[in-house]
């Protein structure tokens, strides 16, 4: 549902994504699969909207256990960033990618070229439900900036 009553079908599918993702971080895995078919069966769904609930999808699968469907979801999810030419929603992909399924150095690869996309800070890592070691954490962030999952470094 959207935060705004007369909201658009757009920002429907869009609150849906990431609504998706939220459930899926809060390990309530049951919510996100209707959540994920909504947005792709959605006419209006953006390439970021699909990429942003096959996020949520790998999360879910991955927490159910299920590595074939989570390599399948991040597939799709670098395959709707792969026609937009999205470098930081590549690099959220490649992020989670390396969170599920690569090794510590893969995971310290991706977290080194967040920067390098625009993604500062750790309010993905957040969002994304990663746990970092603490030689591997974004160099920018400071006790005095709270995160912000679109990247930018909020004072507080």
């Amino acid at each position: 549902r959207s935060l705004q009553p007369d909201a658009g079908p757009s920002t429907v599918v869009a609150n849906s994504a990431l609504a998706a993702l939220v459930h899926a971080r809060a390990g309530d895995v049951d919510q996100v699969t209707p959540l994920v078919d909504f947005v792709e069966s959605a006419p209006v769904a953006s390439y970021l909207d699909r990429t942003m609930s096959r996020l949520a999808a790998a999360l879910a699968a991955h927490r159910r256990g299920l590595p074939a469907a989570v390599r399948g979801h991040l597939d799709h999810a670098l395959g709707a960033v792969g026609d937009a030419q999205d470098i930081p929603a590549r690099a959220l992909v490649t992020l989670l990618e390396a969170a599920l399924c690569g090794s510590p150095a893969d995971l310290a690869t991706a977290i080194e070229a967040l920067p390098g996309a625009g993604i500062t800070g750790d309010g993905w890592l957040h969002a994304l439900d990663i746990t970092v070691p603490a030689d591997t954490a974004p160099t920018d962030v400071t006790a005095d900036t709270a995160p912000d999952i679109l990247g930018a470094d909020v004072p507080r």
